[in-house]
């Protein structure tokens, strides 16, 4: 889900009105989320398949570590979506095929998602938009946040494993106040671009509006969380996502 509505909102980045979002359009992006799905998958998978042991101490709810899927199972899913990828490259887009061949991962590529809408689904010249460069920011921002708050509730397992992360370095507390702070600069560039936008007084609301209901449900939010309760820290890593989400869906009214 979170893949699907972060190829579609990249993709509606460079739609400038209701016209361009044409069968063309869609099946375009239709055509950009699959191998995107199988590129997460892929390294979802062998992100797994070299952590089982660390995954057993942290994440005890994942396939592998539970023993749903065995290793060999997961090797041949992996294997399946890596030798799927090739095929379903588009000869007319090599933008898209930049994606598949190169695994493309992480919320904030959007560049090519972008580039794949508007030059080959609404026929535009290639052009940064300020919109574009906000989006990057922003979401690489979601990015480093996201890894910050990850490690929070694998510390215990992080540690025996000797694996240096920022919440092994800096502790739970401050790595947490670290990541709330990286998403508290990405909603504040939120609102300066909603003040400072020459769009239509809704896109101006609705990204202001927008970004400060996020940041005040994430200080909320925050003021829960026991770090000394490994169930309550990982919610709110999990909470953080549907944060990221919200943010996919505010990208496209930011102008």
């Amino acid at each position: 889900m979170g893949t699907g509505l972060a190829v579609a909102s990249a993709s509606c980045l460079p739609v400038q009105t209701i016209s361009d979002f044409s069968p063309t359009f869609f099946g375009g992006v239709i055509k950009a989320i699959i191998p995107t799905i199988l590129a997460h998958i892929y390294a979802a998978g062998v992100n797994q398949l070299y952590d089982i042991e660390i995954d057993k101490a942290n994440k005890k709810h994942l396939p592998i570590a539970t023993g749903v899927f065995s290793i060999g199972i997961a090797k041949a899913i992996v294997w399946t979506v890596t030798l799927l990828l090739p095929f379903l490259r588009w000869k007319r887009d090599p933008i898209l095929s930049a994606i598949i061949i190169g695994f493309w991962r992480g919320i904030g590529s959007i560049v090519p998602y972008f580039i794949h809408a508007q030059k080959y689904l609404l026929g535009k010249p290639i052009t940064i938009t300020k919109s574009l460069v906000f989006a990057s920011v922003v979401m690489s921002l979601h990015g480093i946040a996201i890894v910050t708050f990850k490690d929070v509730p694998d510390v215990d397992g992080d540690k025996e494993g000797a694996i240096v992360t920022s919440s092994t370095k800096l502790g739970k507390e401050r790595a947490l106040s670290l990541g709330i702070n990286i998403l508290l600069i990405a909603y504040g560039l939120g609102m300066i671009m909603g003040v400072s936008s020459s769009s239509s007084l809704l896109f101006k609301l609705i990204t202001i509006l927008g970004h400060s209901a996020i940041a005040a449900v994430l200080m909320l939010h925050s003021r829960s969380v026991d770090l000394t309760d490994k169930l309550s820290a990982q919610s709110f890593y999990m909470f953080i996502w549907k944060l990221v989400y919200a943010e996919y869906l505010l990208l496209p009214f930011v102008r």
